[in-house]
């Protein structure tokens, strides 16, 4: 159903709106962290900076620390 002027309410059944992106500030901190360890320990890669977070208390998977290090365009040397 296509209408010519906006005046026309539309089905909410034919185009659902889309679910707004949920971002946890906790994420932000996590990123934050993840991109100071790499750049004060430029020797570090993936594994070490995870295990670093973990014994800081966060949990987080490999993925999440590759995806914040090509982000920011910093070397993962585990690759």
């Amino acid at each position: 159903m296509v209408s010519d002027d906006d005046t026309e309410p539309r089905d909410p059944n034919v185009f659902p709106p889309r679910p707004h992106e949920f971002r946890d500030p906790a994420d932000d901190k996590i990123e934050t962290l993840i991109v100071q360890l790499a750049r004060q320990e430029p020797d570090w890669g993936r594994r070490w900076i995870l295990e670093a977070l973990r014994r800081r208390g966060f949990t987080l998977d490999q993925a999440h620390v590759d995806h914040v290090l090509r982000k920011y365009g910093l070397p993962n040397l585990d690759l």
